[in-house]
C-alpha cells in the first residue's frame, strides 16, 4: 500500500495581485502531476488540512478542479483555515453519512484502515478535542479492532520536534491531548499518525505510535530545516506500508518539474530535522 500525503496548501481562488496565490496553486498542480506519473501508483492521497486559506466555496472548487485526477481516492481533513461543511460537501459525500458538528470518517478499502479525524478548536486557531469527538473516535476504532489503522489529522497531538513556543504544542488544552492518547491506548492496532499544521518535516514516537508532520505543499510556507536538495522545492510525502512489520516507510518527495524527482528516506534526513 502506497499513500501520498499533501498538507497546508493554503489556496485562494481569484487574483488579488498577490503572486503567492498563483504560486501555491502551481505547487499543488505540480504535486498532482508528479503523483500521477509515479512508477508505482498510489492507492490514495491524504490531505491533512488547511486546504484553503479562507475556507470559501470558490476555494474548494479550485482545489477540486486541481485534484480531479485523484478525486476517487482523495481524502481530506479540515485544518484551522478550513470550513468544515464546505470541505465535507465538496470532497467527502457519502463518507459523512450522519449529521454531526465535526468530521470523522473511515476508509476501509485498503490493507490499512485510514481514519480522518477533526482536531479543530471552536475558539482559536489551535487544536482541541472534546468528549463527543473522542467518544466518536473510540467508537470508530472499535469497529475494526484488529486491522492495522492509521489516523490522519491536522494538529499534531504531541510536542513537535524542533518547534518553539506555541508552535511546539498546538492544542488549547493539554488534558485534551492526554485524553486522546488514553483512547488510542485502548486500540493497539493504531500504527501511525499523519499530521499537518506544523509546516515542518518531523517524525517522533509517542506511546509506541510513530507520528509525523510534513512541510507545507505551499513552498512559501516552509519552516524548519530541510535537506539541501529540498530547499525552495515543491514537496509532498510518500508512505509505503510494510505488511510484515505493520509499519510505514516514509520518504520526502521533491517535485522538480521536468527533471527526475528525488525521494529522500526519512532515515536519511539530517539529524537536526529528527527528534
Amino acid at each position: 500500500m502506497l499513500v501520498a500525503q499533501l498538507s497546508d496548501t493554503h489556496l485562494k481562488a481569484g487574483d488579488d495581485g498577490d503572486p503567492c496565490w498563483g504560486s501555491r496553486e502551481n505547487d499543488l498542480r505540480a504535486c498532482v502531476a508528479d503523483i500521477m506519473e509515479l512508477e508505482g501508483p498510489v492507492d490514495c492521497v491524504l490531505h491533512t488540512g488547511d486546504i484553503a486559506q479562507f475556507g470559501r466555496q470558490e476555494d474548494y472548487t479550485l482545489v477540486s478542479d486541481v485534484v480531479e485526477p485523484l478525486a476517487s481516492n482523495f481524502f481530506p481533513v479540515p485544518g484551522n483555515r478550513d470550513h468544515r461543511s464546505g470541505l465535507a460537501s465538496k470532497f467527502l459525500g457519502s463518507r459523512m453519512p450522519r449529521q454531526q458538528p465535526f468530521i470523522i470518517y473511515a476508509v476501509d478499502e485498503f490493507p490499512v484502515r485510514l481514519i480522518g479525524f477533526d482536531t479543530l478548536s471552536a475558539e482559536t486557531m489551535m487544536g482541541d478535542l472534546d468528549e463527543p469527538r473522542l467518544a466518536a473516535l473510540d467508537e470508530i476504532l472499535a469497529v475494526e479492532g484488529s486491522k492495522p489503522t492509521a489516523l490522519f489529522m491536522h494538529h499534531p497531538p504531541f510536542d513537535v520536534p524542533g518547534a518553539e513556543g506555541c508552535y511546539k504544542f498546538q492544542y488549547d488544552r493539554p488534558e485534551a491531548v492526554d485524553a486522546f492518547w488514553q483512547v488510542l491506548g485502548r486500540h493497539p492496532n493504531v500504527v501511525r499518525l499523519f499530521c499537518g499544521h506544523a509546516h515542518r518535516l518531523t517524525e517522533t514516537t509517542v506511546n509506541g505510535v510513530v507520528c509525523s508532520t510534513m512541510p507545507s505543499v505551499a513552498t512559501d510556507k516552509h519552516v524548519g530545516e530541510l535537506p539541501n536538495e529540498a530547499i525552495g522545492k515543491t514537496l509532498y510525502m510518500l508512505h509505503r506500508f510494510d505488511e510484515r512489520s505493520n509499519t510505514f516507510e516514509s520518504s520526502l518527495r521533491i517535485v522538480q518539474g521536468e527533471k527526475p524527482s528525488v525521494k529522500l528516506s526519512v532515515s536519511n534526513f539530517p539529524q537536526d530535522i529528527r527528534p
